[in-house]
């Protein structure tokens, strides 16, 4: 008797990128200025942030020379997870005219590709940790890449996403 042929079976899903609940994490990709002061370079190691993401990030405190914010930050390393205390500020217009919000952090623009293009993945903590964000880099080599890329649909200059 002749056994009938099986379909194949159907390729499984995969699963979903980066479990998180919804406004939990913010992406961004990286420009060139981004990773462009990394140790040993000088200038400040500073991420700059499009105006519309500023929702992400606790309050700017104001009458302040410039208004800015200080929380801890635990950030994925090459040697591991490294906490640190980040600034988010206003950069007022300059010479060119030009004013952003900016992030300083020694171990997120470390861990940048030179040129940029890598996304940066904060994800906020729930309100019992020491630190509010944890931060990690995602390389375009990395195979969750393109599937947050995609979710970097705003545009401000940057493209950005919180998911």
């Amino acid at each position: 008797m002749a056994v009938p042929a099986r379909e194949p079976a159907a390729p499984e899903a995969p699963p979903e990128t980066l479990q998180v609940a919804p406004g939990m994490l913010l992406l961004m990709v990286m420009a060139p200025f981004d990773a462009s002061h990394q140790r040993d370079v000088p200038g400040t190691p500073e991420l700059s942030l499009p105006q519309q993401a500023l929702s992400f990030f606790p309050a700017l405190a104001q009458g302040r020379r410039y208004p800015e914010v200080f929380f801890g930050i635990r950030v994925a390393t090459a040697q591991g997870h490294v906490t640190e205390r980040v600034r988010v500020w206003h950069r007022p217009p300059g010479r060119r005219g030009h004013s952003d919000y900016r992030l300083r952090s020694r171990a997120m623009v470390d861990e940048l590709t030179p040129g940029g293009g890598d996304i940066l993945c904060l994800e906020r903590l729930p309100d019992d940790e020491d630190v509010l964000y944890e931060a990690t880099i995602i390389t375009k080599d990395d195979p969750e890449y393109l599937a947050l890329l995609s979710r970097c649909t705003y545009g401000d200059g940057k493209r950005w996403g919180i998911v």
